[in-house]
């Protein structure tokens, strides 16, 4: 099931020319302004296996959280449209520029509201070679 969500494509969105914030755009800044705000905790691995085996934990603990719980034999493919039907959003989100990079991952929405993120893919750390996964998400 997790493992559906983290093969989703990524929707990079990079338009060709200027344009006036769409109502996705403007989203997208309110969800960096939360991303901003929010108490982010770094958690660091050893290998890159470890960071994505914690980020699937996350992403399959998050929908308890909300208040709903997916059944462990759904197909994939019906994962999204059950989630949507309780409120539930999961959106993979790509910013390729080097800069944003820690910003990649997943938003996850309850009602429309933005509720979690957790950082996909894990980012290997320069100082100290950790595969690092940021999430607001506790247990």
């Amino acid at each position: 099931m997790v493992e559906e969500l983290i093969r989703r494509p990524q929707h990079l969105d990079v338009p060709s020319e200027p344009q006036v914030f769409s109502e996705r755009e403007a989203l997208d800044v309110l969800a960096l302004e939360w991303l901003m705000k929010a108490e982010l905790k770094t958690h660091a691995y050893l290998t890159f296996a470890e960071a994505v085996r914690y980020a699937a934990w996350c992403l399959g603990k998050i929908p308890e959280k909300l208040g709903t719980q997916i059944p462990q034999n759904m197909p994939g493919d019906l994962i999204d449209p059950f989630l949507k039907g309780v409120g539930v959003v999961i959106k993979k989100k790509a910013y390729p520029e080097a800069d944003k990079l820690w910003r990649n991952g997943f938003y996850i929405y309850k009602n429309k509201e933005i509720k979690y993120f957790v950082s996909f893919p894990p980012l290997m750390r320069q100082k100290d070679h950790k595969f690092e996964v940021r999430t607001n998400f506790k247990e």
